[in-house]
């Protein structure tokens, strides 16, 4: 028998302050947190930290039941990056799931919402940024082209997704803003300028990636909606495993395109090869791997699809000049 589990947050503070979940706090900086929460419903890893006007949360979880979480007691406009896995958020009027290597952008009305879901066995790890009431006034008045059509949805207070509820695929370049702002307590006192400057690039590219939509359906070799989106899938299908990457005629079969409109496509969209996603993806992945893990050059090599160190070590000196135990050391 299947069994499910609803607990709110403050059931989680509750059992951790009484001692029926086991938390370990550690402070890596004055404004960072880490738990770790642990029993026998599966393990829940969280960080947060903040600058003067965002919250950064990093969440990574695996529960061995159904899990429903509910009763959040705030809400503001922010930034849903999904890293791996599955996360669910159950509305009165509808389900919206999202799963590893997609990204959101909005303001969720918590009347709306009845509460966010793990699937048993399912593991979860995503990034959220939550822009600040102070600072959302600040972007409109700075950047009013870009931003006060998202300030105005905002101020309604109604439940909004920027790009009309579509999730994106999340980009190397988004996923290499994600791993420098992960990693810039490294820089001391000027980490909070530097943070707050990536999660400003974070924010551009996902608002440019919805503009970016918009221009690839009407004017960029696509000729309906569901040709772009099997663009997107045959990228999604070639980044889901490094180990067993499709070629162009498999992923031509797989999304229901020829290679050539497959090719094609892949330029128009995404401005670079099938080729050249493929790398840049992989060396995105290794600057994190090797920025926030103490995994060997041989691990990250084979987590990254290279058979042989010296393969992967030539490929990221031909991106970055530097190999990765040099690129390690400088870090």
């Amino acid at each position: 028998m299947k069994l499910s589990l609803d607990i709110s947050v403050r059931d989680l503070q509750d059992l951790a302050q009484e001692g029926k979940i086991s938390v370990n706090i550690e402070n890596r900086l004055v404004d960072l947190h880490q738990k770790q929460l642990k029993n026998k419903f599966g393990y829940m890893n969280y960080n947060n930290f903040a600058t003067s006007g965002f919250l950064i949360e990093e969440v990574d979880r695996l529960f061995s039941r159904d899990i429903q979480i509910s009763g959040f007691e705030r809400t503001c406009f922010s930034m849903h990056f999904m890293l791996d896995g599955f996360l669910g958020h159950k509305f009165k009027n509808k389900d919206i799931s999202i799963e590893g290597c997609k990204n959101y952008a909005g303001y969720i009305n918590l009347d709306n919402l009845k509460h966010v879901y793990d699937k048993q066995n399912l593991y979860s790890k995503f990034i959220m940024i939550e822009v600040k009431d102070k600072t959302m006034l600040e972007l409109a008045n700075k950047y009013p082209d870009s931003f006060s059509d998202v300030y105005y949805n905002y101020l309604k207070g109604d439940t909004f997704f920027v790009n009309n509820d579509s999730q994106q695929t999340t980009t190397p370049d988004m996923l290499h803003a994600i791993s420098q702002i992960r990693n810039s307590w490294l820089l001391g006192s000027a980490n909070d300028i530097y943070r707050e400057s990536k999660i400003l690039e974070l924010l551009s590219l996902q608002l440019q990636q919805g503009k970016e939509t918009i221009i690839d359906i009407n004017q960029n070799g696509c000729n309906s909606i569901g040709e772009f989106e099997k663009i997107h899938e045959a990228k999604r299908l070639l980044l889901a495993d490094m180990n067993n990457t499709p070629t162009i005629p498999e992923l031509s079969r797989h999304v229901g395109l020829n290679e050539c409109k497959l090719k094609y496509g892949f330029r128009k969209v995404y401005n670079q090869t099938v080729f050249e996603c493929l790398y840049d993806f992989k060396m995105v992945l290794a600057r994190k791997l090797l920025l926030d893990t103490d995994k060997t050059v041989l691990e990250i090599a084979f987590e990254c699809g290279y058979g042989d160190a010296s393969n992967f070590a030539a490929s990221f000196k031909r991106k970055y000049g530097v190999t990765p135990k040099q690129f390690r050391k400088r870090a």
